[in-house]
C-alpha cells in the first residue's frame, strides 16, 4: 500500500517510510506463499530489497523470478544492476546482454552494459555500448559523458571532445564536462582551448584545486610562466586548505 508523509520530522518521516518497506516485504512474502509460482512478486520484493540496501537478498529474489520466467528482460535488467552494485560486473554484463537480446530497444541496458565493460577496462566495448545507448537517447548527458570518459582512456581525444562538447551544448554549465574537455584538449596540445575550457570550469568550481591545477599546467606549456606559477600556488593553498579542514584529497581527473 502507499503511504502519503504528512509528518513534519524528517525523523518520524524515516520511521515511516522504513516501515512501509517492511510493510511491503510482508505483503510480498504473504503473495508468495500464496502463489509461489508468481514471478512478478519476487521482483517486486526484489527491488524492495535494493531499495533497502540488502543487494544479495535482492538478487537471490530477482533470481528466483527469473528461474520462473526466464526471458523477462527487466527481471534481467533488475538482476543485471544489482550485479553491478556488487562489483559483479562480468555477470551483470551476462544479464544485460540477455535483456538486450529480448528487447534491443532498451537505452539504460545498454549503457548499463557499457559502464560495466568500463569497469573492466574493455573501453571499446563500452564504447559501442554507449552509442547504440545514444542511438536512443541522442541527448543523454550521462551516457555522452561515458562515451567521451572511455574515448579518452582510448587515447580517442578527438572523439572525447566532440562527445563532451554535445553535453555542453545540452548542459552548458557541466564544469565536469569542460574539465575534462580541458585535458582532452590539454593532450593534443591544443593548450588555448585547454585554458579556455580550465577557466569555463574554474568559474563554475572555483575551489577545485585539479582545476587550477591543470589550467597551471597547460599555462606551462604555452610559455605563460608567471599565470601558471599563480594557478599552482592558488592550487597547493585550496589544497592545503582541504587537507587541514579534513576533506578529501584530490585525484587528477581521467
Amino acid at each position: 500500500h502507499t503511504h502519503t508523509h504528512t509528518h513534519k520530522h524528517k525523523h518520524a518521516h524515516t520511521q515511516t517510510h522504513t516501515r512501509s518497506n517492511e510493510e511491503a516485504l510482508a505483503d510480498f512474502a504473504r503473495a508468495i506463499e500464496l502463489d509461489p509460482h508468481n514471478a512478478s512478486s519476487y521482483n517486486s520484493r526484489g527491488l524492495v530489497y535494493d531499495k533497502l540496501g540488502s543487494l544479495e537478498k535482492a538478487c537471490e529474489d530477482f533470481s528466483r523470478a527469473l528461474a520462473i520466467e526466464p526471458d523477462n528482460a527487466v527481471y534481467c535488467h533488475n538482476r543485471g544492476y544489482c550485479y553491478r552494485n556488487l562489483g559483479e560486473f562480468a555477470k551483470a554484463i551476462t544479464d544485460y546482454s540477455k535483456a538486450i537480446e529480448a528487447n534491443p530497444w532498451n537505452a539504460a541496458a545498454f549503457n548499463n552494459r557499457g559502464f560495466a565493460h568500463r569497469k573492466l577496462g574493455k573501453y571499446d566495448k563500452a564504447v559501442s555500448d554507449y552509442a547504440r545507448s545514444l542511438e536512443l537517447e541522442p541527448n543523454n548527458t550521462k551516457t555522452l559523458n561515458n562515451r567521451a570518459y572511455s574515448h579518452a582512456k582510448l587515447s580517442h581525444f578527438e572523439a572525447a571532445i566532440q562527445d563532451y562538447s554535445r553535453v555542453l551544448a545540452v548542459d552548458p554549465a557541466n564544469s565536469h564536462a569542460f574539465h575534462n574537455r580541458g585535458i582532452s584538449y590539454d593532450k593534443i596540445g591544443k593548450y588555448q582551448d585547454a585554458v579556455a575550457d580550465f577557466t569555463s570550469a574554474i568559474a563554475l568550481d572555483a575551489t577545485n584545486a585539479n582545476l587550477l591545477f591543470n589550467r597551471g599546467s597547460a599555462l606551462d606549456s604555452l610559455g605563460q610562466f608567471d599565470a601558471a606559477i599563480s594557478d599552482y600556488t592558488r592550487a597547493l593553498e585550496l589544497d592545503t586548505l582541504v587537507s587541514s579542514t579534513g576533506g578529501k584529497d584530490h585525484v587528477r581527473s581521467p
